[in-house]
């Protein structure tokens, strides 16, 4: 046998040592080992089998961003189990005429009324309907038609008027929010949604409005 050919010979037997000891280094091992569990997480998140825990830690991160400082910006009025025993409620058009009018005296920027009241519920109608009319800076919540449920409208003075917001919202699985709709229509009109009313009135006082993006 010629000298080249044991050459050659054992330049493979050499590199092929070489490739044994590298398949068998832990440092390859761990590398493949990496690269097969990317490859599975990949697999089961574009299959969705990871979202559930996914949504839960961002939740959390939404509630740990927010924090649990009150904010000096908003202001809310809530009706409780003790408003309901203590009240007649749902409340008179009278009584919401009284509470919207102490509110505006506070000079707010916009308030919002997340109240369905599509028919009148007297005594106060007359009363309300000149308080909705005078004070420019109050929406209020309707409801649109969805499925077979028709819409349920807000009170008479408003319709038709900007001053009209829709309240509805998109719940995910488990019938929680983390969505909101900014503006919602049907073959007649365009609607908007109460949060995005009361963020675009409130900023309008900085002369901030929509533009394009």
């Amino acid at each position: 046998m010629s000298s080249a050919i044991i050459e050659v010979l054992r330049r493979l037997r050499l590199h092929r040592d070489r490739i044994a000891h590298l398949l068998r280094s832990p440092g390859l091992k761990a590398l493949v080992a990496a690269h097969l569990l990317v490859a599975a997480i990949i697999f089961v998140r574009s299959d969705g089998w990871l979202q559930h825990f996914e949504l839960l830690i961002y939740d959390a991160l939404r509630v740990a961003w927010a924090g649990h400082a009150p904010s000096s910006r908003i202001f809310l009025v809530c009706g409780t189990e003790d408003d309901v025993a203590d009240f007649d409620w749902p409340l008179s058009d009278g009584d919401l005429a009284k509470l919207l009018e102490r509110l505006s005296s506070c000079h707010p920027r916009v308030i919002g009324a997340d109240i369905y009241r599509d028919r009148p519920r007297p005594p106060g109608t007359e009363q309300l309907r000149e308080v909705l009319t005078r004070h420019k800076e109050i929406v209020w919540a309707f409801k649109l038609a969805e499925g077979g449920n028709r819409m349920i409208l807000p009170p008479e003075p408003l319709r038709g008027t900007e001053q009209a917001v829709f309240s509805d919202f998109v719940p995910d699985p488990g019938n929680v929010v983390r969505r909101a709709l900014l503006y919602a229509g049907d073959d007649n009109d365009t609607y908007t949604a109460m949060g995005m009313a009361l963020a675009l009135r409130y900023l309008a006082f900085d002369h901030i409005g929509p533009a394009p993006g």
